[in-house]
């Protein structure tokens, strides 16, 4: 248990005030954002919350809200309430405060894991790994980080906190007719063919699916750290561009420059741990977007290891305002989606062949 705290302090950058009382003076920004980014304050307050729990549990869900936006360069301090301490659960709600004004809450819980003969899980897409060469999505682009909202460049690694490196890449289909979708969300790709338009460059139809997929991972060694730092390392990356998801069929495509978007904060974040994994091994982040409407986007998350295992799910909802800039816009689109279908994974190749369904 001394070795997790010592880690939890150090990587997480928390100071103790008293037993249910943490604190930081680490702010990070994310890009253009207004508040704090949204995956420090998570982490930081599961981290807390993991501070004042026994040995032999772990997270395995948590619950929270952005009340208003944190503020950068001022210390954020960690309360902790203790909800409950039983024998295989413990739940503890956090609210995190800068100049004694609470800015988020979080209620987590934890468990302590079982084994289970029965499971199921929906399977990892197919994707080029991060490592391979054949990276590049839309003509004429030489990365496959190209994907830009204004001069900010999405795809790029980044410092949180100024102590946790990530790196962060798209993740690439396999399937050639949707990774020409993808190719629909490069902004180099859009511009030369609005430069150069013709009557099949891009026609109705070349909506860009509220689909993405990203490789990251924390670029540091933590091999030997506690399992539950990988589950806060984890939840530090599931905010990572996640909410832009949902912009994807309004600002890239066909209605590429026909839309503003004027306010994108998140409004809660939700998370559930299925299984252990490794933050600093590369992890596949599946994110769709079900819905947007009345000023607000929802955003669901897959996180799978390079196993193809299903390590945790993450939802959001943010608060979304647009103008339309364009009479060419397409405001109102619907997109149709399948029912699972139970498939035979061969682990050692990337085909995968479809059971039919006696149903």
């Amino acid at each position: 248990m001394e070795k997790l705290r010592e880690e939890l302090i150090h990587y997480f950058s928390l100071g103790e005030i008293d037993a249910d009382t943490f604190y930081t003076d680490k702010a990070y920004v994310l890009g253009g954002m207004r508040g704090l980014y949204g995956g420090q304050v998570v982490s930081q307050s599961l981290a807390s919350a993991l501070l004042t729990v026994g040995s032999g549990f772990s997270p395995h869900s948590l619950h929270s809200y952005f009340l208003i936006a944190g503020k950068r360069d001022t210390r954020i301090t960690f309360c902790i309430e203790r909800v409950r301490d039983g024998r295989n659960f413990a739940s503890r709600i956090v609210k995190a405060k800068q100049n004694g004004r609470i800015f988020f809450t979080m209620i987590c819980s934890f468990l302590k894991m079982e084994q289970n003969p029965s499971s199921h899980q929906f399977a990892m897409p197919k994707v080029i790994d991060p490592e391979d060469p054949d990276q590049i999505l839309g003509e004429n682009s030489d990365t496959n980080n190209r994907m830009r909202v204004g001069n900010y460049t999405v795809d790029i690694d980044n410092l949180i906190m100024k102590s946790i490196p990530v790196l962060s890449r798209l993740g690439v289909p396999v399937d050639t007719a949707l990774r020409k979708n993808f190719d629909l969300g490069i902004n180099s790709y859009m511009d030369k063919l609005s430069a150069n338009p013709s009557p099949n460059s891009v026609d109705e139809a070349d909506i860009r699916i509220p689909y993405n997929l990203r490789w990251l991972k924390v670029d540091l060694d933590l091999s030997n750290c506690h399992p539950n730092v990988h589950i806060c390392m984890m939840t530090l990356l599931s905010d990572y561009r996640f909410l832009g998801t949902g912009s994807l069929p309004h600002f890239w495509g066909k209605n590429y420059g026909k839309n503003k978007s004027e306010m994108m904060v998140s409004l809660d974040h939700s998370i559930r741990i299925h299984t252990p994994m490794r933050a600093d091994q590369w992890l596949l982040f599946e994110v769709t977007s079900p819905r947007s409407g009345n000023g607000r986007g929802y955003a669901e998350g897959k996180f799978f290891d390079r196993q193809g295992v299903l390590v945790a799910s993450i939802t959001q909802e943010h608060l979304w305002r647009t103008s339309v800039t364009s009479d060419k816009v397409i405001p109102n689109l619907q997109f149709s989606l399948s029912p699972p279908v139970l498939v035979d994974q061969n682990t050692n190749s990337k085909s995968t062949k479809q059971i039919r369904s006696k149903l």
